[in-house]
């Protein structure tokens, strides 16, 4: 999707999610399903909402987290930043997401000034800083003078840029809002959906898909001159089982600003369609949508 820079769009799921699969190499599975499509398509936020219709295990809910956390971490960085752990038996098996932050390792003396990776902070020796960046060694972190040394632990991620080549290489720290290319997704968990639902700003776009909603294509040009204001799109999926309003009858649905619940599959031909499969297949209908409006 390259409507990142125009739209800010995330999804919001379930701690269910990986309820109807049985063993931890099918969530895994599962899970790596939601990160590649969060990738594929340019989500900037994957909210995990509490389901409070069903008794999730704990462990579903540790799996899911750190999962789509530990995908979305670069592959050279992985090792130092999670330590052994048994949700992590099956991550080595899950497909990359190959997005622009996973950069891959290249000579030193190829590196351009303005090259940006993501980096762990391996070191801190006085006041100088320094990162592991996947290159086969430390590089110095720029620190200005009105920054505060301290404010930078071992094990911090950061973003950063090369202000030097090689083979006196030196990064600065580059905040994300300033990186045009995609970077990944955040993940955050919602422990109170009443109190998320109804704080969302008033310029953000709310989709809830839903197989008694209104069939997309219908409310297409409505839904095209709303964006003309906005820039925030959250697309709220429900469980595998209820959809949004059956999992939070009390919320005063009708009473939220720039809501829509729409039907994105109204000629399906199975009975129903898995979690997963509304994720990418919602999201690949939208990113033709949005591609449409530029």
């Amino acid at each position: 999707m390259n409507n990142e820079i125009k739209y800010n769009i995330s999804i919001s799921i379930p701690t269910s999610s990986l309820i109807q699969e049985n063993s931890l190499i099918e969530k895994s599975l599962k899970v790596a399903w939601f990160a590649r499509s969060a990738s594929i398509f340019g989500i900037r936020n994957i909210f995990i909402y509490k389901d409070e219709k069903e008794s999730v295990l704990r462990k579903d809910f540790t799996v899911l987290a750190l999962l789509l956390e530990y995908l979305n971490v670069p592959q050279y960085l992985r090792k130092n930043v999670f330590p052994m752990r048994e949700e992590l038996q099956y991550a080595g098996i899950l497909p990359p997401l190959k997005t622009p932050h996973h950069a891959k390792k290249i000579e030193l003396k190829k590196i351009s000034i303005g090259d940006i990776r993501v980096g762990m902070i391996s070191r801190v020796s006085g006041k100088k800083i320094y990162l592991d960046l996947g290159l086969g060694k430390e590089v110095p972190l720029f620190v200005n003078h009105d920054q505060k040394s301290y404010n930078y632990k071992i094990g911090n991620l950061l973003n950063v840029k090369f202000i030097s080549k090689f083979p006196n290489l030196q990064v600065k720290e580059m905040p994300e809002k300033d990186i045009e290319k995609y970077w990944g997704y955040h993940v955050t968990f919602i422990s109170n959906f009443y109190s998320f639902i109804t704080k969302i700003k008033n310029d953000t776009l709310i989709l809830v898909t839903t197989k008694k909603g209104t069939v997309f294509k219908d409310k297409k040009r409505e839904i095209a001159t709303k964006l003309e204001n906005f820039n925030n799109i959250v697309i709220f999926f429900g469980s595998p089982f209820r959809d949004l309003d059956e999992l939070f009858p009390s919320v005063a649905w009708n009473q939220i600003p720039n809501i829509y619940f729409l039907n994105m599959f109204p000629c399906q031909n199975t009975e129903t369609i898995r979690l997963e499969e509304a994720v990418f297949g919602s999201l690949s209908i939208f990113n033709e949508f949005l591609s449409e409006l530029n």
